[in-house]
Parts: structure tokens; sequence; C-alpha cells
């Protein structure tokens, strides 16, 4: 994962004050098609993202998040963090950015400020409260 925000990045981790270049005319619209998925690792249910905004948050009623996440987990917010899945000259990339909640948020155990953007890889640990989710790329 690479980290595009403001706060001090793990060793493994590059970051910048923006993001890639993107020149999303260029490139064939992938909106609602899966271009990755979320795998919950306490029962492998499937989260499919899209290209565009796809907000995380805990299933309930009153969720207002595109993936809702089957879970009894109440230190996951309802609206917890959000992927957003853009088109740029390398192909498809997905940008992790906590929700601005006040509940934790930690990609492979690095914890993720208000700020950050991260660029996530495949099989990429997300933790949102004590919920665990592995991040895969679906190659089209």
């Amino acid at each position: 994962a690479t980290n595009y925000g403001k706060s001090a990045a793990p060793d493994h981790a590059t970051r910048l004050n923006e993001a890639p270049e993107e020149k999303g005319t260029a490139y064939v619209s992938k909106k609602n098609m899966a271009v990755g998925k979320l795998v919950n690792l306490a029962n492998n249910a499937t989260y499919s993202l899209s290209e565009g905004v796809n907000t995380i948050g805990r299933m309930a009623q009153s969720s207002t998040a595109s993936l809702q996440i089957d879970t009894d987990d109440r230190t996951m917010s309802r609206s917890h963090a959000r992927i957003d899945v853009v088109s740029t000259q390398i192909g498809m990339s997905h940008f992790f950015m906590n929700d601005k909640n006040k509940n934790e948020t930690f990609v492979n155990s690095q914890q993720i400020g208000a700020d950050d953007r991260i660029l996530l890889s495949n099989g990429d640990i997300i933790q949102m409260g004590k919920t665990r989710l592995r991040f895969v790329i679906i190659h089209q």
C-alpha cells in the first residue's frame, strides 16, 4: 500500500501530496463493473468494488454506505471508510481513505489518519474496528 496522505508514512510506503494524474477520458468506463472486491476474513463474504466512490460501513438500517459489511462489530462505523477506484495512465487504481470517523482504521497493521490516502495493492488487509477485510484486484 502506498500512502498519499499527510501523516508519517510507514517504511514501505511512499507518500505524495497528490494522487497520480488521472486521464479518465482516455479509458473505457468500467462503471458498475467489478474492478476489485473485499473479502471478510471472518466469514469469506465478498463485496464488489466498482469504478468511482465505494463507501464502506457496517450494515445498518441507517447506513448510507454503498458496501454494507454484515458484521456485529460495533467498533466499525456505519460509514467507516471509502475506496475510490479511478482510471489512470497505468490502469485502474484503488485509493483507500478513512471517512473521518472516530474508530480506528488500519491497512496492513498501519493506522490510517483522517487525511491519509492509501494506494491499495492486491492482498492488502484493511481493518475497520475489529473487522478485517482482504482487498483483491479483479483483472479485466
